[in-house]
């Protein structure tokens, strides 16, 4: 789930960390925002190759190398987050 500024997992795997602060990120490192403003399934084969995300901190250390996010709509049909 996103909000202006962060992005929240509802829930994680193969994290070893389970503290508050490894469950949400500032959305400078978040490939979901892309998702998200879109309204779009994103997929991303190589993050490290990829011309706007290869300079996400979170590609550039590792953390994320490919991606797959299918928006989550509301009610109201606004992207609130991705699965």
């Amino acid at each position: 789930l996103v909000d202006l500024d962060r992005q929240f997992f509802v829930a994680m795997h193969g994290s070893t960390d389970d503290s508050p602060d490894a469950r949400e990120t500032p959305l400078d490192r978040s490939v979901c925002q892309y998702a998200v403003a879109s309204g779009a399934p994103l997929v991303i084969a190589d993050a490290r190759t990829d011309p706007v995300l290869k300079y996400n901190p979170a590609v550039v250390d590792g953390t994320v190398v490919s991606y797959l996010g299918i928006p989550l709509i509301d009610d109201h049909e606004h992207a609130i987050g991705t699965l």
